[in-house]
């Protein structure tokens, strides 16, 4: 960009797909404004360097990240602009962009985390409570079944004396 920030292309033009209130389009870090939409260059010193590290498997070729939008699982550690989650960890029963689940990945108390494609956790809850909720009630009408057949046996072995 003109004002020296890099973002991925995806995720700019998604973010310059509404301009700005003033009509123009704004660097989502500097908020330095352009009246009109700027002309995008690769910046190659970094695309060189985020290849290298690549190449040495320095982390998993992740796909790029974005803000997250209303169909998005979105990161729940992103203060500002939340991005979108790539994976979701059941053991913390929070999701992650992929910036926020690298440690997951490098950290050895983490790596033991059961790590899964981004889902929306609340709904996974919900899920959860609904099926615990019908077992409960599969295994309170057996219960029931049980204590009525004792309460009858009962009853017989009552009126025999």
């Amino acid at each position: 960009m003109p004002c020296g920030h890099s973002y991925c292309k995806h995720c700019i033009e998604i973010i310059w797909s509404k301009p700005t209130q003033a009509g123009g389009y704004a660097c989502p870090q500097c908020r330095k404004n352009f009246r009109h939409r700027p002309v995008l260059n690769v910046n190659v010193t970094l695309s060189k360097l985020i290849e290298e590290f690549q190449k040495a498997g320095f982390s998993p070729a992740l796909p790029p990240h974005c803000y997250a939008g209303p169909e998005d699982v979105p990161c729940d550690i992103c203060t500002e602009m939340k991005l979108k989650a790539v994976k979701s960890c059941l053991t913390c029963t929070a999701s992650y962009c992929e910036t926020h689940v690298r440690q997951h990945y490098t950290v050895p108390a983490l790596q033991r985390h059961n790590l899964v494609e981004a889902i929306n956790l609340s709904h996974k809850e919900d899920r959860e409570s609904q099926e615990e909720s019908k077992a409960f009630k599969a295994r309170l009408t057996e219960l029931e079944a049980v204590i009525s057949l004792q309460i009858y046996k009962i009853a017989n072995i009552c009126s025999d004396f």
